[in-house]
């Protein structure tokens, strides 16, 4: 399970299980992508629960591999660009 949507999906059910308000957005475009698409999470958390949640989902995804692999996988997976959505931010 290590396509991204499906890491996002099982990374939105934990933060929603501990209590935050997170979704998968699909096909999001934010600014200055020029039409390109991705997914994001948009939450009520902070970017570093969402980037705990994506780690637990792949080291769930990857049971029993060494911490190095989900890192390497993890890593790949991270958000690194945010936009304001109102009340909540979507990372992607």
């Amino acid at each position: 399970m290590t396509k991204k949507r499906d890491v996002f999906t099982q990374a939105v059910e934990i933060l929603n299980d501990y209590g935050y308000d997170a979704s998968v957005h699909e096909d999001y475009s934010g600014r200055g992508m020029y039409g390109d698409t991705v997914d994001g999470i948009t939450a009520d958390c902070s970017g570093a629960l969402i980037g705990w949640a994506i780690v637990v989902a792949v080291a769930e995804s990857m049971d029993g591999d060494d911490y190095r692999d989900i890192h390497e996988v993890a890593k790949d997976l991270l958000p690194t660009r945010t936009d304001s959505m109102g009340l909540s931010t979507i990372y992607y």
